[in-house]
């Protein structure tokens, strides 16, 4: 553990804090970080903490412990109080080098950020050789993920599940059942002893993973040895699977299988166990995106990316919040993957795709990238209903004509560092559609 950090604004709300476990400068045991400490609300009790990683919830647990220390410390009246929280996580999934968050939850009052923690921890590595590697396209919604993975199900070393929109992820599933069931016990988040078998339907961590009732053995296998020999369970079930995919489609098993991966932890974790492993992260202009996500609803009369966004103002605050947090992915593993715009791919995909070949180190020769780009002219009723536009070129820098000049400038207010970090433009000028997005519910 390299650090432990106290927020100072957190004293608003909280009269105390520590963090006992992890200690700085100790080194984490196998694939487990145990967190131990104890918080004090000023005005009201702290119920439960929380640990996040960037703002994925990753587990908490209730104060519950009492702690005499902690009372005469702070001179406390109720010496009953619960102060004290403890709990063991996985570190399966984190990046080598990670930052953690870790809320108090009040029973009156907001939720307080108040330490964030430090570390780094050995990746796990699987004693399976696999027959596949996984090429992952990381990407959000409207991005141009579903015609990249056409044109990779094109390509004779590359298996594809053929269903449009292409969204077979049986990868990302077998990861979080590796960071799920390697997981030591947690009964106020996870599964609880006492009613595992009842929940046919849910299965968590391991109730019985209790590290600290454990001797050193078991504790040893527990938090090194089982999660290893599980990533190569889950690795075996993902070649048995993409291996027959391959052979339903009458194809070759070639030496990729490729995904969609939102930007979550599947994709990094794919990279830990694999040794081969591939990603490609395919951006495209975010206010294009907003303009396809806002038509693709219209178009269908519901509401599957404005969701509950009481209107297009608060719709763009979130898309941008996505892609920032995209963004800080591809920073961190900009060393090992791909950048491809999704205007590239559409204006030039010869050579967008000869990038890919040559990356993966797969065959780029003219024969097979030209089938690959072939695929993309498709016209049938299926990519017809996908599409929100008539053609692949209109669609890039359609924000100057669908979005008004409000939303034009709303998306340069709060993004214009993210569109010059992929290379766009900002300018603000456009040619309004009468029909144009306006900041009101779509």
């Amino acid at each position: 553990m390299t650090a432990i950090e106290y927020l100072p604004a957190a004293a608003d709300w909280l009269t105390g804090c520590a963090i006992d476990l992890p200690r700085v400068g100790e080194p984490i045991g196998g694939h487990v970080l145990e967190v131990a400490g104890w918080v004090v609300g000023r005005h009201s009790t702290v119920a439960t903490i929380e640990i996040l990683h960037d703002t994925h919830w990753l587990t908490g647990t209730p104060v519950q412990l009492v702690r005499p220390d902690v009372t005469r410390h702070l001179e406390l009246a109720d010496d009953t109080l619960r102060t004290g929280f403890q709990l063991a996580m996985t570190t399966i999934g984190l990046p080598h080098a990670f930052e953690l968050a870790i809320w108090a939850y009040l029973t009156d009052g907001p939720p307080v950020e108040f330490a964030r923690v430090r570390g780094t921890h050995t990746l796990l590595r699987s004693p399976f050789r696999p027959a596949l590697q996984p090429l992952s396209v990381t990407g959000l919604g409207r991005s141009g993920t579903t015609v990249l993975m056409r044109m990779l199900a094109e390509h004779p070393e590359i298996c594809v599940h053929r269903v449009h929109p292409f969204e077979m992820r049986l990868g990302a599933y077998w990861m979080h059942v590796l960071t799920v069931l390697s997981g030591p016990a947690n009964h106020f988040s996870s599964s609880h002893p006492d009613r595992f078998q009842t929940e046919r339907l849910f299965v968590g961590n391991n109730p019985f993973a209790r590290l600290h009732a454990l001797g050193p053995e078991a504790r040893s296998w527990f938090g090194t040895e089982a999660p290893d020999e599980l990533a190569a369970f889950c690795q075996r079930n993902i070649d048995a699977a993409y291996l027959r995919i391959a052979r339903d489609q009458g194809e070759s098993p070639g030496r990729y299988f490729a995904e969609k991966n939102n930007p979550t932890y599947a994709s990094r974790l794919l990279a830990h166990v694999y040794d081969g492993a591939k990603e490609i992260f395919l951006v495209r202009d975010f206010r294009d995106v907003i303009c396809s996500m806002l038509a693709f609803d219209r178009k269908r009369a519901s509401l599957n990316f404005q969701g509950e966004d009481v209107d297009v103002e608060a719709f763009t605050l979130r898309i941008v919040d996505e892609h920032r947090q995209l963004a800080a992915i591809w920073e961190e593993r900009h060393a090992s993957a791909l950048l491809l715009r999704y205007e590239d791919l559409i204006a030039e995909p010869h050579a967008s795709l000869q990038r890919v070949a040559a990356y993966a180190g797969i065959d780029a020769s003219p024969a097979v990238i030209e089938r690959m780009v072939e695929t993309s002219r498709l016209d049938d009723d299926t990519t017809r209903g996908h599409r929100t536009t008539d053609n692949g070129p209109r669609s890039i820098g359609r924000y100057r004509y669908d979005m008004n000049d409000n939303l034009r400038a709303l998306c340069l207010e709060i993004g214009a560092d993210l569109l010059s970090r992929f290379g766009y433009t900002s300018e603000r000028h456009g040619t309004n559609h009468p029909e144009g997005f306006a900041a009101v519910r779509a």
